[in-house]
């Protein structure tokens, strides 16, 4: 949503682009770009800013491209080498901050559709910097306490960072929560019977009953077990057991992680960086009590029935099944920028190592119970530690290594009567490798290894500009043309092209036209992740119309074919008033997409058909276990019309100068609503199949069609050293329609507000020690403790649709502290 700068600012005080161009070659005259927006390090302290993170969530709609494109980094008009260099990066250590126009982008190298934060740092900085943030539920529970720890030392060129986070994040258990336990499950803590193949127990206790009895709870007194009579009360009435003391919600997870940057100038044109980082992380949860099925035959002591029954119980005499894993990260980069003759280049070495294991209980070996029944043990006694045997425990590990190589050449090619022609060619290379292992999928062990390499060029050519009286009567046009091929083992050429016609027929007014077609292989985690499976986990069955509990295979698929994707996007940006603080654009996008990779997470009758062979039922047609790995969907159709109005600036009359190392003492206000309207969704799951309408009842998801309407607002107020910022997103409802009353599902409309408050201490008690270079922060996540609301065509909500489980955290409190030294 940028324009280029034109007009005066508000009388109010709103600070236009400063007079001087910003050079974005490092140094060397590539072409010089008039920045849309500036800030200066007061500026950003008054908002609250210390980090990216920060800016990114309250300049939100400020920061997009024309066509709604994320931004990308630039520091002192140069590429950074990775995302660390840029994301450790202390605010202190900026002088100020820059948003270029996306032309400027394929001046350092990116393609020229994005806009570009550059960030001018100080000469010299020498800072520590400390950070602690804890935040809870107001329900209760999954709290998480964060810390981090940052120095860094700037002397012109030469830049050196180090720092190391460390996070807790609590578990979760369900019973913290107001969720009712399936009355479908036939397990119980002291056990329910059932018949043989599904039938009636006993002919004599239905005929007591007075209906077919087909399950009935154990009595709770143990001496009236062998009386069939003592079973009636709970005929057709089974034990209903809460397992939620024994299923975590959220996981307990660890997490730390240590990197260092580090650049060096080698030479007068050439400078050398390292960036290193580590990262572990460890989570421990529970999947509930295991289960037992087992067979009392017929005249077994302790039955009073006539024929063979299951017994189908939970086993709580064993602690309960549990996951853990681990996660070790590392990544090495080495880079070397520099120039030539007024042309910019970079080489980028990287290396990534990513280790995971999984250590998953399936359930317990109940051989040994089995047996003592069949030789006549009491199938109704608590069962002792030694019946019982080991749990069945599954590891899954993978090893996914990559190391690439890039090559960046970017200059001015030629010069026209319109300007300058900016061209960017890129040269890449990779080899990466996959090695997973499960336990107990041993067929699924996958080696996988590919080798990729290829080249883009991307360039930018002016075609009229007014101000060099070129076509004067186009105001300024140009066209934005980039096209690459990446060869990649198995999957061949996949070929990317992109063309962007952007003109500016008058002050104020943009309009763009973009044209991309893209082909992307999978990735090699989707393709090689280890197979992993959890039981005990909540699942729509919209087929039987039933909500349950099935055991969940994840992880990669070897056979995934590459995804294709045609975007065209129609983009008209306007500042109707005489000023850069307000701005609205009007976003038209068509999608189509052919073998996009989808996990699946809800059984439908399309599903299915489609893939029948990703669900397993018992004999009895329950859905016992769904295959959750990746699959390829045939085609889908996408049509979105977004619209944005946003305004970011000083308001009011404009500050005095403020004394030496003070931030002025002015109000900032940012604002901005974006809604959006889905037209069209339409996807076809295999060749050959219908379409499914996924804005009017069909689905994919468990969490339901696609809302047809998003709307997000923020707006932020600050001055002084004190500010607030509100955040609200609402999303229509939606629907999977069924001729089954229990599968046909209503999902309401849900919206949420989000309040953060800051204060800047040092502004707020200039004379207390303790309070310098002090920024405190709390905030509220879900004001409203909104959760999303899901009912069936008879009013009640899915055992497995419960609020609780797809929101467990519902409203969530914080307190951060920042502290400079």
């Amino acid at each position: 949503m940028l324009l280029l700068t034109g007009g005066e600012a508000m009388a109010q005080g709103v600070k236009p682009a400063p007079a001087d161009p910003i050079v974005v070659n490092g140094g060397r005259q590539v072409g010089e770009t008039q920045p849309l927006r500036h800030f200066d390090a007061e500026e950003l302290r008054a908002m609250g800013i210390t980090s990216i993170k920060d800016m990114m969530q309250r300049l939100g709609a400020q920061l997009k491209g024309a066509d709604g494109a994320n931004p990308v980094y630039a520091i002192n008009g140069r590429r950074p080498l990775d995302d660390e260099e840029v994301q450790s990066l202390p605010f202190d250590a900026i002088q100020s901050f820059d948003l270029l126009p996306q032309e400027a982008a394929s001046g350092i190298g990116y393609p020229p559709n994005q806009p570009v934060m550059n960030f001018t740092t100080k000469a010299k900085f020498q800072g520590f910097e400390a950070m602690a943030n804890g935040q809870t539920s107001t329900d209760g529970g999954g709290g998480t306490v964060e810390g981090r720890f940052a120095m860094t030392r700037l002397r012109g060129k030469k830049r050196l960072t180090l720092s190391a986070t460390l996070s807790r994040q609590s578990e979760l258990r369900q019973d913290r929560r107001s969720i009712r336990p399936d009355p479908s499950l036939p397990y119980g803590r002291i056990g329910n019977v059932t018949g043989a193949g599904g039938g009636e127990i006993d002919p004599q206790l239905s005929a007591l009953a007075g209906s077919p009895v087909t399950i009935a709870a154990v009595p709770l007194d143990p001496d009236a077990r062998q009386t069939l009579a003592a079973y009636l009360p709970g005929a057709n009435q089974p034990l209903v057991t809460d397992p939620g003391a024994y299923r975590s919600l959220q996981p307990r997870q660890r997490t730390m992680k240590v990197a260092g940057f580090f650049s060096q100038p080698i030479s007068e044109r050439t400078t050398a960086a390292i960036s290193l980082s580590i990262e572990r992380q460890r989570s421990w949860s529970l999947q509930g009590l295991g289960t037992a099925s087992l067979l009392v035959p017929a005249g077994n002591g302790s039955s009073p029935f006539t024929g063979d029954i299951w017994l189908n119980r939970y086993l709580d005499e064993v602690p309960a099944l549990t996951q853990n894993g681990s996660i070790w990260t590392l990544h090495a980069g080495l880079g070397l920028i520099g120039g030539f003759s007024g042309w910019n280049w970079s080489l980028r070495l990287n290396h990534d190592r990513k280790r995971s294991q999984t250590d998953s209980d399936l359930g317990f070996d109940t051989t040994g119970i089995q047996d003592a029944i069949l030789l006549g043990g009491d199938a109704f006694s608590p069962f002792s530690t030694g019946q019982i045997g080991a749990a069945i425990r599954d590891r899954s590990r993978s090893i996914i290594t990559t190391n690439d190589a890039q090559l960046i050449l970017n200059g001015q090619l030629l010069t026209l009567p319109a300007g300058p022609v900016a061209v960017t060619t890129t040269f890449n290379a990779q080899r990466s490798s996959s090695d997973s292992q499960s336990r107990a999928f041993p067929d699924a062990n996958t080696v996988l290894w590919r080798n990729q390499g290829g080249s883009s060029l991307a360039a930018t050519i002016p075609i009229a500009s007014a101000a060099d009286n070129v076509l004067p009567f186009l105001g300024r046009l140009s066209v934005d043309l980039s096209g690459g091929v990446n060869a990649v083992r198995r999957y061949g050429p996949l070929y990317t092209a992109h063309a962007s016609l952007v003109w500016t027929p008058v002050k104020r007014v943009q309009l763009l036209a973009t044209l991309r077609r893209a082909e992307t292989a999978p990735i090699l985690d989707q393709l090689g992740a280890p197979r992993i499976a959890t039981p005990n986990m909540p699942f729509v069955d919209l087929v039987s119309g039933e909500s349950l509990f099935v055991t969940s295979l994840y992880g990669g698929n070897p056979d995934l074919s590459p995804e294709r994707r045609r975007t065209l996007t129609l983009t008209a940006n306007i500042q109707p008033l005489r000023t850069d603080a307000f701005r609205a654009s009007l976003i038209y996008e068509d999608a189509k997409i052919h073998d996009q990779s989808a996990t699946l997470s809800v059984l439908t009758p399309a599903i299915a058909a489609a893939f029948p062979d990703r669900f397993l039922r018992d004999a009895a047609g329950q859905l016992t276990t769904v295959d959750l790995r990746p699959v390829n969907l045939h085609r889908e159709r996408q049509r979105t019309v977004k619209a944005t109005l946003s305004f970011a600036g000083p308001i009011g009359p404009k500050p005095e100068k403020p004394p030496e190392g003070q931030p002025p003492s002015m109000t900032y206000l940012y604002a901005s609503l974006t809604p959006a309207l889905r037209l069209e969704d339409r996807l076809s799951l295999s060749p050959g199949t219908a379409p499914l309408d996924l804005l009017d009842g069909d689905n994919i998801v468990a969490s339901g069609g696609r809302p047809r309407w998003d709307v997000q607002g923020d707006m932020g107020l600050y001055r002084n050293g004190i500010g607030m910022f509100v955040q609200s997103v609402w999303h229509s409802g939606s629907r999977a329609r069924s001729m089954i009353d229990t599968a046909d599902l209503r999902f309401a409309s849900l919206g949420t507000t989000a309040l953060t408050i800051y204060a800047d201490m040092e502004r707020l008690m200039p004379k207390t020690g303790w309070a310098k270079k002090l920024m405190i922060d709390a905030s509220i996540r879900n004001i409203a403790n909104a959760r999303p609301a899901v009912r069936d065509r008879l009013g009640d909500t899915p055992i497995s649709q419960q609020p609780a489980y797809l929101d467990p955290l519902g409203r969530v409190v914080s307190l951060r502290l920042f502290k400079r030294f």
